[in-house]
């Protein structure tokens, strides 16, 4: 493994990121080498990351995030120092207020027996008895509970300090937790190189956190009575990265915008020489005359199907020969044909059929030769620029054609 630091010697600032480039030369054996970056910064764009070495191909490029030690915290006091202490007062309170609800349960427990010492008193009273060492058993009950009370009231105040000392003691072990520790990150590129060479290693990748503002100043020369124009540029980035030395680029560019994709005005390449006439068909029907073409195409094609078997018609009945009547032999039975009828279709009607049929196809080949001129013709204006759509107008729609040059 072969650790380098690969510092920045590129950056480009965008409105709310950054593209940062790192180079570093290395002098490596042939065979696979790893090689790691280590305490980039954590909020790396990993889509955008890549690598480019030269006598060397890069086999994978990634990155690892860790937590890092930094510098000793600002307490002054080890962070197990402090946790130790906290623990010594957690374990403080928690005895504070076990010793707090004991008292508590004592000066209650003591003002029932006070309760029924005066209550057997007026008893004993009522019914004449006297009783003796009442007075001093009552003065002792009394003592008892004034020090049952103000052991309650010292172990409050005991409890409320500890929590005020478990709260300084949380903060400044929350400061030292933070102060010990940073999120950072390692880049970790194997490449391998077929001989002993010197490699230039190229690390790129995109970062949150980062922008840039222009500052203008116009200072104005009264002697030459020239205005001069300075232009200075603030940056302000929290990637957790030093930019020291490294070339600065600042880009207008929108990227948080996105990018749209061309719109179908964008001119498309024209055919070429003896695809013209292929295509006719295809561009016809996205042409102006195209709509027209195909109605009358498909009309010609309906039409000569059913000319053609108007022709096959006259044909096949052109030869049948029909009697109008029969003469029947009484002893044979045989039938003698009478009166012949001429046929139905004459030489005269299969010529006019055939000419019907010869019309339709003149008319679908001159709807290719229209097909194939507005195809040319598509074909030479392809690049200029038309619109053809329908405008309101006080007359009712009107057909608008623009063409710009």
């Amino acid at each position: 493994m072969i650790t380098t630091t690969a510092p920045v010697v590129a950056v480009t600032v965008l409105e709310d990121r950054a593209s940062i480039t790192r180079r570093a030369t290395l002098a490596i054996d042939a065979g696979q080498h790893r090689v790691t970056i280590e305490r980039v910064s954590a909020v790396i764009a990993d889509k955008t990351l890549f690598a480019t070495a030269t006598n060397a191909r890069i086999l994978d490029t990634r990155i690892e995030r860790y937590l890092a030690p930094v510098r000793p915290n600002a307490t002054g006091e080890p962070l197990g120092q402090l946790r130790e202490h906290h623990a010594q007062l957690i374990a403080r309170r928690d005895t504070a207020a076990a010793r707090y609800h004991a008292a508590h349960t004592e000066v209650a427990a003591i003002a029932e027996i006070l309760e029924a010492a005066l209550r057997d008193l007026a008893i004993a009273a009522a019914r004449g008895i006297a009783a003796d060492g009442v007075e001093a058993q009552l003065t002792a009950l009394d003592r008892a509970e004034s020090a049952a009370r103000e052991a309650v009231a010292e172990l409050e105040l005991e409890i409320e300090e500890t929590r005020r000392l478990l709260d300084r003691l949380a903060a400044r072990i929350r400061l030292a937790e933070v102060e010990t520790h940073e999120q950072t990150a390692r880049l970790i590129v194997d490449l391998v190189a077929d001989a002993t060479s010197h490699v230039t290693l190229t690390i790129g990748y995109v970062v949150p956190g980062a922008a840039w503002r222009p500052y203008h100043r116009a200072v104005l020369d009264v002697l030459s009575s020239k205005v001069e124009l300075q232009t200075t540029a603030c940056v302000w980035q929290a990637t957790g990265e030093d930019w020291v030395d490294a070339a600065m680029t600042f880009s207008l560019e929108r990227a948080s915008l996105g990018v749209e994709p061309p719109g179908n005005d964008v001119p498309k390449q024209p055919p070429r020489g003896h695809r013209l006439l292929d295509r006719a068909l295809v561009i016809r029907a996205f042409g102006i005359l195209g709509p027209v073409e195909a109605v009358v195409e498909m009309a010609a094609f309906a039409m000569l199907r059913r000319s053609m078997s108007d022709v096959r018609e006259v044909r096949r009945q052109g030869s049948d020969t029909v009697s109008g009547d029969f003469t029947v032999n009484p002893s044979t039975g045989a039938l003698t044909p009478g009166l012949r009828v001429p046929p139905r279709f004459q030489a005269a009607l299969e010529r006019t059929r055939q000419l019907h049929v010869e019309d339709w196809i003149a008319a679908i080949a001159f709807n290719h030769l229209i097909s194939a001129a507005d195809a040319f013709v598509s074909a030479q204006l392809w690049d200029v620029p038309t619109r053809v759509a329908f405008v309101p107008s006080s007359r009712g729609l009107t057909l608008v054609a623009t063409v710009r040059f």
